[in-house]
């Protein structure tokens, strides 16, 4: 006989009374002031508390009372504020979070923030860009565009390759081989993987297919075709 579901009562409780409380900080109906005191002191909580607090946090935003697509500034608060934590932080950023926010807000820029933090949270849990062929944005390209050769990308899969592309362009050349310019590295394996698998090569027309979408110069070019072709 198979052992009863122990459900985590104690974590659904936490989790509906952050998303209440994330809720009306964010109404619009209260003062601009007193939303941004208990949002401030929210944010002291939890850096008081730690990385640990990201558990009930993320349950909030992904409990079935959650509607991202109708707590857009939810969503940005979220992003705004993981995205300037360090290692330990992202560390606990669960990469299922971001993706909802990706397939149900609307607003591009939302949606564009969500695949950068994606990154960045990969990055950090694979600094080598070893298991970047697993990326979850290689995969959210390829669903959105079955045949990644086509003369035109898909909606999504364009916002997907541009916010790439954004994220290498404010990446000094002189920074690629630091730390600094870990996440660009994953990046570049990323648009590898979201057209070819490992083992598939690349001709000369599928790269300067690539270069062409991802639109770089010089060094950065340079680098990206390397990337392309060197695996």
């Amino acid at each position: 006989m198979a052992a009863p579901v122990q459900l985590d009562f104690a974590g659904h409780f936490s989790g509906f009374l952050l998303h209440a409380y994330l809720t009306a900080i964010h109404d619009p109906q209260y003062p601009a002031t007193e939303r941004l005191r208990a949002q401030l002191e929210l944010e002291a909580f939890f850096l008081r508390m730690g990385p640990e607090m990201l558990r009930p946090l993320q349950t909030a935003l992904t409990s079935q009372d959650a509607r991202p697509e109708h707590d857009v500034p939810i969503a940005e608060w979220f992003m705004a504020f993981v995205g300037a934590r360090d290692q330990e932080w992202l560390q606990r950023v669960q990469l299922a979070t971001l993706e909802r926010f990706f397939r149900t807000l609307i607003d591009p820029r939302s949606r564009r923030t969500a695949l950068d933090l994606i990154a960045k949270v990969e990055a950090t849990n694979d600094p080598t860009g070893a298991a970047a062929e697993g990326s979850l944005i290689a995969g959210l390209f390829q669903r959105a565009q079955p045949e990644p050769f086509a003369a035109s990308l898909r909606p999504d899969a364009a916002l997907i390759i541009e916010t790439l592309a954004t994220r290498l362009r404010i990446t000094p050349p002189a920074l690629l081989d630091t730390d600094h310019g870990a996440l660009a590295r994953y990046t570049m394996r990323v648009i590898r993987y979201c057209f070819k698998g490992r083992y598939d090569r690349f001709n000369a027309q599928e790269v300067d297919h690539v270069s062409t979408l991802v639109n770089l110069r010089g060094e950065l070019r340079d680098r990206l075709t390397l990337t392309l072709t060197g695996f």
